[in-house]
């Protein structure tokens, strides 16, 4: 990437400078690599010929393919540092997520994560915390409810979900707290033990009301984790989802991040 960029600055043609600044714009041409992947390039370099900022527009076919449509390079003394990928439409709606942020030492490796939600809520993925990216993959828990309904369940079918879903989003509390109802006490043992061979039934007792911005749901949340959760009106929750019973899906919150 250096190197392609160090290669176009010597042949642009659409420069404008402004104070300190000297912003350039650049479309590739078929010979290269990015063409059909990046519409075009706006480059800021200061006095020095150092870049301060690069933002990247892709094309549409390749922002399908990421997940983003746009994104922007940040520089410090001339070394990358951040890069802030805004998302599709369609990855708004799967995720919540407008904007994810990686900051990256100067050897690139990232060392952390900003996640900003379409509510305006933002996540710092730091430290211990950061593995969570690996295991958990970020989904609203709407998209849960859409999988739910392929399958046709009427309102006293118990599903159990085949596969294991780990979850992770940010979701807006409404401080009501419910018991879990025996059906769906059933869905939760029958779960674990299908997967697991084991009953941890007995850490869960309640339901807590959410928000996902898109659709509310009651949610079964670790019983040592209930008076903690009250205490936020978002949190990044981490799951599973277990399947569910009737039409509602359903799922087991082991963990969550304030914002």
């Amino acid at each position: 990437m250096k190197k392609l960029i160090a290669f176009l600055l010597l042949s642009l043609t659409t420069t404008i400078f402004c104070a300190d600044l000297k912003v350039t714009k650049y479309v590739p041409k078929e010979s290269e690599n990015d063409f059909g992947k990046i519409s075009y390039y706006i480059f800021h370099t200061d006095k020095e010929n150092k870049f301060v900022k690069i933002e990247s527009m892709l094309t549409d076919a390749f922002a399908k393919e990421m997940g983003f449509y746009y994104q922007v390079t940040n520089f410090i003394d001339g070394k990358e540092y951040s890069f802030e990928m805004y998302s599709t439409e369609k990855k708004v709606e799967l995720t919540g997520i407008t904007k994810r942020t990686d900051f990256v030492d100067e050897q690139d490796t990232i060392i952390s994560v900003n996640y900003a939600f379409d509510n305006a809520v933002e996540y710092d993925i730091t430290g211990s915390n950061f593995t969570l990216i690996d295991n958990y993959t970020i989904t609203t828990l709407s998209y849960y409810k859409s999988l739910l309904l392929e399958s046709n369940p009427n309102d006293a079918t118990y599903s159990y979900e085949s596969s294991i879903f780990k979850g992770m989003t940010n979701i807006i509390t409404q401080n009501l707290i419910r018991d879990i109802s025996k059906d769906e006490m059933q869905v939760i043992k029958g779960w674990q033990v299908m997967h697991f061979n084991v009953d941890y039934s007995d850490l869960y007792k309640e339901m807590v009301f959410v928000s996902d911005n898109r659709s509310e749901y009651w949610i079964a949340v670790q019983k040592s984790l209930i008076e903690e959760i009250k205490q936020y009106s978002n949190i990044m929750a981490y799951y599973y989802y277990i399947g569910g019973y009737g039409k509602d899906p359903m799922f087991l919150v082991i963990g969550f991040l304030e914002p």
